[in-house]
């Protein structure tokens, strides 16, 4: 393995990228790691019909799983008048709930009190919906549906069985540059550091890693693939993947067509949270497909009530294969809207069709009232600036911070932006423009598009 800031040259990290392949390929001729891969594939290949009726089999056996062995479940008065078992006759867990009763939401034998799993590990949400969580997780229940996700991720966009990313996702510390992945394909990820314009090294090193890999695939937050496309541009480097994937942060129209632009592949989101993992990719129209044999998707009101196709709510999922801590109706903090008829793509699964965004980052008025931010940060993307983020240091007050690399707006572009935020926020809305500000950054180092902060000062 090699570690960053070391001064690689190419030859030394195409070395290290062949041998990291001839031990994935070694790892894949192992009799146990075959039969995985078996498993995996023969779940993954189902078809629609298949996998909503192994959904409605892994829902019962859910419910009945937490009723008999989750004491939060087991305790609840409600849940021994539900018969039969219904998914919507269950309580929202809210991820308060979550943080606040971990250990009454573990999956117990009702004799010993022993936890019914193994291979347990953690997991941690970056707190940008307001409730920080821990969550236990199963190698043997969750880490096998992710595996099937993402097996049938790389058939949608034809990633080959062996394959290289460029890894410009949340990173965590001690991660080498070059990492080999056996499961559910032998993949080798290039996990590029965050980009800092003001450090030699950091170009030196993008640029050796860009002309060693022959990725399949990027993948990584939206703001740092962003930054990518304009090194590849500066460097004049082609790079031409199956496909640029992006999650944590939301991706913008005008942004997807410039990494389609650059990169010359399907550009997709890919939809989760750090409790549920991965759940949904983006198809051709944009929406956002849950398999059914995964997971089950529900958009609901304040009072927990389904909404209609198309109208916004809460986004509520439940994963079938969580249960070591199993989510049912697990509330995610996000705002969208849902459809369950044929997408416009072919697809008959459910879908989310619009995701407005976290329900905790709203943007409130001087009277209070609270509107989605998600109109304004598609507009300034329309503007063609990528690098932004949207400060709420007061109410009916909006600071735009603006990336060192990106221009100044005009007098023009600022009045159309201003006449926007005020034709919803009110005529006193007050809105500045800055480069100097810098970026709030989540702990995970995710850099949400729209932030409330108080500058020091409590004012929410």
């Amino acid at each position: 393995m090699l570690a960053p800031l070391e001064g690689h040259n190419m030859q030394e990290l195409k070395e290290a990228r062949d041998r990291t392949r001839d031990r994935l390929i070694s790892e894949l001729e192992k009799p146990h790691i075959k039969a995985l891969l078996e498993n995996i594939e023969a779940h993954a290949s189902r078809n629609r019909p298949l996998r909503k009726q192994e959904g409605e089999l892994a829902k019962i056996r859910l419910l009945k799983h937490i009723t008999k062995t989750v004491p939060f479940y087991r305790n609840w008065p409600q849940s021994v008048q539900i018969e039969p078992l219904q998914l919507e006759k269950f309580p929202i867990l809210e991820r308060s709930t979550l943080a606040s009763n971990l250990g009454v939401l573990i999956s117990r034998d009702q004799i010993t009190g022993e936890i019914l799993a193994s291979d347990l590990y953690l997991s941690s949400t970056s707190g940008s919906t307001g409730h920080p969580v821990t969550h236990i997780k199963s190698s043997e229940s969750n880490g096998f549906a992710e595996l099937v996700f993402w097996q049938r991720l790389q058939a949608a966009f034809a990633i080959p069985k062996t394959n290289e990313w460029l890894d410009l996702g949340l990173r965590v510390f001690g991660q080498p540059l070059v990492q080999g992945r056996v499961l559910p394909s032998a993949t080798i990820a290039w996990n590029m550091r965050t980009y800092r314009r003001e450090r030699p090294e950091f170009m030196q090193e993008y640029e050796s890693i860009l002309r060693a890999a022959e990725p399949d695939v990027i993948w990584g937050t939206p703001s740092r693939v962003h930054e990518l496309a304009k090194v590849v541009d500066e460097l004049g480097i082609l790079v031409r993947p199956n496909v640029v994937l992006t999650s944590y942060e939301p991706l913008t129209d005008s942004l997807r067509e410039l990494l389609l632009s650059q990169f010359k592949c399907p550009v997709a989101s890919v939809y989760g949270t750090s409790e549920l993992g991965l759940c949904a990719w983006q198809c051709s129209k944009g929406a956002f497909h849950f398999d059914e044999d995964l997971f089950v998707l529900e958009v609901v009101d304040e009072q927990g009530e389904v909404v209609n196709d198309g109208d916004c709510g809460r986004i509520v999922i439940t994963s079938l294969h969580s249960t070591c801590v199993p989510l049912v109706r697990y509330d995610t903090g996000d705002l969208g809207a849902a459809r369950r008829d044929i997408c416009e793509c072919g697809r008959e699964d459910p879908r989310l069709v619009r995701i407005e965004g976290r329900r905790l980052a709203m943007v409130i008025t001087r009277e209070g009232v609270e509107f989605s931010p998600y109109r304004l940060i598609d507009y300034i993307g329309s503007m063609g600036v990528h690098d932004f983020q949207i400060q709420q240091t007061y109410p009916g007050s909006l600071r735009i911070a603006l990336g060192k690399q990106e221009r100044p707006l005009t007098s023009d572009r600022k009045s159309q932006f201003i006449a926007l935020a005020s034709s919803f926020l009110g005529e006193s809305t007050h809105v500045e423009f800055s480069h100097e500000h810098p970026f709030v950054l989540a702990n995970s180092g995710k850099k949400n598009p729209f932030v409330r902060i108080t500058d020091g000062a409590e004012k929410f």
